[in-house]
């Protein structure tokens, strides 16, 4: 069921806190927003890029950040839906990186659950996905190579 106003202020109150100290390479910050479980999930886009815990995640975290001279996350589009403690969210997100002059932007969906202990919404659960580049607007399949 779609999350009122205030819960769904509390989840993007989180994610932005979250993407705000992942900007900053503040290790503890980012890992401040995940519940310390050991089965916490985050998926990226990469192919080995699937982290269970928080010490996979960390050295995920750490890999991100020692390939860029910079790099920050931007939501907008998020929708949040909840039931008791648990809720769960979609946005569209810009993750923006700077390697060097180069500058890059990877533009996709990240999907998420959250739970909420002792009064503080906790990341369990993250994916992030890009679309396939080889599937046309209006298309159901990719076009095969």
């Amino acid at each position: 069921m779609i999350a009122d106003k205030k819960t769904h202020d509390e989840i993007a109150v989180t994610l932005m806190g979250m993407f705000d100290a992942y900007a900053k390479r503040d290790l503890n910050g980012v890992l401040a927003f995940w519940a310390p479980d050991s089965d916490v999930l985050i998926i990226g886009t990469g192919a080995d890029e699937k982290s269970v815990g928080l010490s996979q995640f960390t050295k995920s975290l750490i890999r991100d950040w020692s390939q860029s001279d910079s790099a920050s996350i931007t939501a907008k589009n998020i929708a949040v839906s909840a039931a008791g403690t648990i809720a769960w969210f979609a946005a569209d997100v810009a993750f923006s990186s700077k390697i060097g002059v180069d500058k890059f932007d990877l533009l996709g969906r990240l999907t998420g659950v959250m739970e909420k202990r002792s009064g503080e919404w906790l990341l369990v659960q993250m994916h992030f996905s890009v679309p396939s580049s080889t599937q046309a607007q209006g298309q159901s399949w990719p076009q095969p190579a």
